[in-house]
């Protein structure tokens, strides 16, 4: 399957490892990720650029702009899907956050990969977009060599990952046994 077939998303979130294992995850869902950034003037300036086909948005990020704020400048560019990912869950975050978009998409942490990929699927289909339609993956998804710490193809499997919260980090025990053992027991339950 070729990436423009794929649904694009852009990840806006200031915690690396957060955005890393979100990263990994939806690309074995099957979506293409166009960029990982960390602040509100660097998420303007992807999506501009990217023209992504959904936007994950932290609503704390580094630099002077906030995820809500980021959200209103991006969406005066052009209207683009945002899905804002946050721990808050408070009465007035959400009031601003559904001020600034609407229809409002607001998922609370920790988020289960099951919901996330649902409220995905929910935006491309009520877009009608020929990107939504893509429902048939193919067994093994490769994923990009800057992730050396996974195996270069995910492997099907028994366990399906969107049923397991996997709190925003995902490592098998196979894939923490090729690590060096310094680094290995920091993932270790």
């Amino acid at each position: 399957m070729m990436t423009q077939d794929l649904a694009t998303i852009l990840i806006v979130e200031d915690e690396l490892i957060v955005a890393e294992s979100l990263s990994i995850d939806l690309q074995r869902k099957g979506y293409a990720i166009v960029g990982i950034v960390s602040s509100g003037t660097e998420a303007v300036n992807a999506a501009s650029l990217t023209q992504p086909d959904v936007i994950l948005m932290d609503i704390m990020l580094k630099g002077s702009l906030d995820g809500i704020e980021t959200s209103k400048i991006i969406q005066q560019q052009r209207s683009v899907p945002i899905i804002f990912i946050t721990a808050f869950s408070d009465r007035a975050t959400v009031e601003r956050a559904q001020q600034a978009n609407k229809p409002l998409h607001y998922l609370v942490k920790p988020i289960r990969l099951k919901d996330l990929a649902q409220r995905i699927e929910s935006i491309l289909d009520s877009l009608d977009s020929p990107k939504a339609k893509r429902k048939n993956l193919p067994p093994e998804i490769e994923l990009p060599a800057e992730f050396p710490h996974h195996s270069t193809t995910v492997p099907k499997r028994t366990t399906r990952y969107d049923d397991l919260d996997l709190s925003f980090f995902d490592i098998d025990s196979q894939a923490a046994e090729k690590l060096p053992p310094q680094s290995s027991s920091l993932f270790r339950i």
